[in-house]
């Protein structure tokens, strides 16, 4: 029920994608990994654990790497920004329309593909994603748009409306 939402899937907020990954074996110490990590992560995590993947055993193809990396090792950087992307959903009256987020060092971008909603957060200073930054900080939220659109296939469908969405954030010098 946050947000006035209700399921989960059609949103990018933090208290959706922001999932703890529990992990118990041998040779793995306790502790937590706070930088970001991505579902991408888990299949190689899980055939390695059972020696299934390329030559070391720490990665099982696919976008991901092993978090068995972590063993030893826990300053490891795996993602240098991760993005989430949503569905539409239709209940009744009430949908929601598919959107994508970037995550990247301390931002995080949200933009809705059919209605333009462009939103950015501090997640350190505004970790319940409150205070949409886009006007104090266009340059900002133009670079990871521009990210954004360049990974997310789904871009295609409406990078002129992007496009211009970018010019008006930040406009050549």
């Amino acid at each position: 029920g946050e947000r006035q939402n209700q399921g989960h899937g059609w949103t990018g907020y933090e208290n959706v994608v922001r999932v703890p990954l529990l992990m118990i074996g041998p040779d793995i110490p306790p502790g937590r990994y706070p930088k970001l990590a991505s579902h991408h992560n888990i299949p190689p995590t899980v055939l390695g654990a059972f020696g299934v993947g390329q030559n070391d055993g720490l990665r099982g193809g696919g976008l991901g790497r092993s978090l068995l990396r972590l063993r030893g090792h826990p300053d490891v950087v795996f993602n240098t920004f991760v993005v989430t992307k949503s569905g539409r959903q239709m209940s009744g009256r009430r949908g929601a329309l598919p959107m994508a987020t970037l995550t990247a060092d301390r931002y995080k971008i949200h933009f809705g593909w059919e209605d333009e909603q462009l939103e950015l957060f501090d997640l350190p200073a505004d970790p319940n994603e409150e205070v949409n930054l886009v006007g104090q900080r266009p340059v900002i939220a133009a670079m990871l748009l521009k990210q954004l659109v360049t990974f997310d296939a789904e871009a295609g469908r409406s990078k002129a409306d992007i496009c211009k969405k970018l010019a008006r954030l930040a406009p050549p010098k």
